[in-house]
């Protein structure tokens, strides 16, 4: 799939994870830095949504029931090679995961729990944009 919007700010965000927390907090920190925002609780729900919508970056949890962030970033490598993704994981094995995804093609990785303008900061990074945040809490 290609024609995602990668023009900065207002560019839409697909934030995946089984966390409804984090999805929450994750939605609220983007669209304060003004992207559009779109949540998926799996992989399956994230494949959808990358097919049918102009997605510029995905932000995706490793481990989630279902389908997770690795079958996600293959079939997200498969179906729309250019798209951006970030890779994020709270679990002890994230040491060895986070690099693991960045070999599978994720562009980006956050260690969980993070502070929002990290969040910010590589989605940004990935759409190539400055970041602009002054949120102190972490998510």
């Amino acid at each position: 799939m290609e024609g995602h919007r990668n023009s900065g700010k207002g560019a839409l965000i697909l934030v995946v994870d089984d966390d409804e927390n984090l999805r929450f907090l994750a939605d609220e920190v983007l669209q304060r830095a003004e992207f559009e925002v779109i949540t998926a609780r799996n992989g399956h729900e994230a494949l959808d949504h990358a097919m049918r919508l102009p997605i510029s970056v995905v932000v995706t949890d490793v481990f989630m029931p279902d389908a997770d962030g690795v079958e996600l970033v293959r079939a997200l490598r498969e179906h729309c090679p250019k798209l951006p993704v970030v890779a994020m994981s709270g679990n002890e094995l994230s040491g060895n995961m986070l690099p693991a995804m960045r070999a599978l093609g994720s562009c980006e990785s956050l260690k969980k729990p993070f502070l929002p303008e990290d969040l910010v900061a590589v989605v940004c990074k990935c759409l190539g944009i400055s970041p602009d945040c002054d949120s102190p809490q972490t998510i």
